[in-house]
């Protein structure tokens, strides 16, 4: 076995721990009367303590459940193929799905950061714990109920919204750029032996 292939084989094992674990990777409040934790693969959502995975959010988690499914086969088969490489099955890939959902996740913070400035005009960083005014003077509350022909009554609220990855989602973006490093090196190789 070369170095290649233990790193591969490293790889697919943490990628089928990752997508095997059953935990949340991210949580998000707003103002204690939503609460969302969520990962790729399922997301628990309760709305004025009312928990809606049952309900509501069923057939998303049907979906995200089946996705996982593939996912675990997806990182067997390759593991597979790392520990038994024969002729033409030598095939030297690695999932790179924790690499991709991290990165998604990360894209989230920035879209959250650019909607926040486009509302409110401040600048927030969008992890951690801070308050966020919601007003009617606000222009995308004004500009829906301008289009749903309603009069803009005056009202302002603050809420805490609480914003963070879990220990999940650090377990994911470490295999996510592992995964990135094997792929990178083991197409490194595949490269030169087609010289």
């Amino acid at each position: 076995m070369d170095k290649k292939q233990i790193l591969i084989i490293i790889s697919s094992i943490m990628t089928l721990v990752v997508v095997s674990m059953p935990f949340q990777w991210w949580y998000t409040s707003i103002g204690g009367m939503i609460q969302i934790q969520d990962s790729p693969f399922f997301v628990c959502m309760d709305v004025a303590q009312a928990n809606l995975n049952y309900t509501l959010m069923l057939p998303a988690n049907i979906i995200l459940i089946s996705f996982r499914i593939t996912e675990i086969f997806t990182s067997m088969i390759y593991l597979f193929y790392a520990l038994f490489p024969s002729g033409s099955n030598n095939v030297r890939k690695v999932s790179m799905f924790p690499f991709y959902a991290s990165i998604f996740y990360l894209i989230d913070i920035v879209l959250f950061m650019i909607i926040v400035y486009a509302t409110s005009g401040n600048v927030v960083m969008p992890l951690g714990s801070f308050d966020e005014r919601i007003s009617s003077g606000s222009p995308i509350i004004s500009s829906v109920l301008s289009m749903l022909g309603l009069s803009s009554p005056e009202f302002s609220a603050n809420f805490v919204v609480r914003n963070y990855p879990l220990s999940m989602f650090y377990v994911a973006l470490a295999t996510g750029i592992f995964s990135l490093i094997t792929r990178i090196v083991s197409s490194d190789e595949k490269k030169n032996n087609d010289r």
